[in-house]
């Protein structure tokens, strides 16, 4: 029963902590993924995103998080509120925050990867060279990288229906359409300033 319940918790831990502690413990994890991410070339410029870069700039990384979580809340904890007013928003921001830990495993992938394998995959996949052999890394960590996304999605999802105690049908379709907004706004407003204000700044 013990084993089910610790199982249970890396699915939905926010039944445990929420409101500001889980943005606290959220904000602590995200930080430090984003900075093992600026040594292991891994960055997160969407919502659902997770990108490996080489020559990375850590003030860029950092925002682009910040922009990616503001959306987040930004449509969930409006959405929540016409279905549950008494929805609090420390709640949608800590537990969504707090959902974000498993890309701290992405971040670690990177290592993984050669850093030239990186600077060179578009040109390789462009003359049709790929080698298996001498991607071993890349491959795999792309691999594992797909289960990370699918478990910060339950993870979101889980802090959404805890946050708000939507359930059914309303909860999924609510959550499904606040994700795929947020997701479309972060990366534009991401890819917008990356390209327009970042430079500038950094």
């Amino acid at each position: 029963m013990k084993n089910e319940n610790n199982w249970h918790l890396l699915l939905n831990p926010f039944v445990r902590i929420a409101g500001w502690k889980a943005f606290l413990l959220g904000s602590l994890i995200a930080s430090i993924t984003i900075i093992i991410g600026y040594f292991s070339n891994v960055w997160y410029p969407g919502v659902l995103d997770i990108k490996l870069a080489t020559h990375l700039n850590l003030g860029k990384a950092f925002l682009v998080q910040i922009v990616s979580q503001f959306y987040v809340v930004f449509f969930m904890y409006p959405a929540a509120l016409i279905f549950a007013k008494n929805t609090r928003l420390q709640d949608i921001l800590g537990t969504t925050m707090l959902a974000r830990f498993p890309f701290l495993i992405a971040s670690l992938l990177g290592f993984m990867v050669k850093p030239e394998s990186i600077e060179n995959l578009m040109d390789v996949l462009q003359m049709g060279m790929f080698n298996v052999a001498d991607n071993i890394g890349l491959i795999a960590a792309s691999i594992i990288m797909v289960p990370i996304i699918i478990w910060y999605v339950i993870l979101l999802y889980n802090a959404f229906k805890v946050s708000s105690n939507i359930k059914g049908t309303k909860a999924v379709v609510t959550f499904t359409v606040c994700l795929i907004l947020a997701e479309i706004v972060s990366l534009i407003v991401n890819w917008v300033f990356i390209k327009y204000v970042y430079e500038t700044i950094f």
